[in-house]
């Protein structure tokens, strides 16, 4: 499972991301302001020369987007559907993610490749809830 498999190269690129220089929350001012209309904008740009800084901008980017992702889920209406979807894609993303990075376990690069696709499904979950919090899914009626 996932919670197994990432738990270490993403706690690393965590804890190595405190400490590493280029790769900061929001890179401009017009960031931060995007980040208020957009869930996740936020997130780190990594574009840094080495595998260490890489490693640990990418582990940074999925620490904010999986927080912005985590916002936007509890601001949703509550109902057991909602509940029952994000447990399933949760299972989906752990899934998803080992399998897509289950050839290079050992690799200097696969905590890296590990967290970009965790940023990257993360990103899609935050689309699909933007657009269910903007068409008032899960809504009373």
């Amino acid at each position: 499972m996932l919670t197994r498999t990432f738990t270490y190269p993403l706690a690393l690129a965590l804890t190595l991301s405190l400490s590493l220089p280029g790769c900061s929350k929001a890179q401009e001012a017009s960031d931060i302001d995007a980040a208020s209309k957009q869930p996740g904008a936020a997130a780190p740009i990594c574009d840094q020369d080495t595998q260490t800084e890489l490693s640990a901008c990418w582990g940074e980017r999925y620490a904010a987007l999986d927080l912005a992702m985590s916002e936007l889920y509890f601001s949703l209406p509550k109902s057991e559907k909602l509940l029952q979807a994000q447990r399933a894609w949760l299972k989906y993303r752990d899934a998803h993610c080992e399998y897509a990075h289950h050839a290079t376990p050992q690799g200097s690069m696969y905590g890296m490749e590990a967290s970009m696709c965790l940023s990257d499904i993360t990103q899609q979950r935050i689309e699909i809830l933007t657009d269910a919090k903007r068409e008032g899914y899960g809504a009373s009626y």
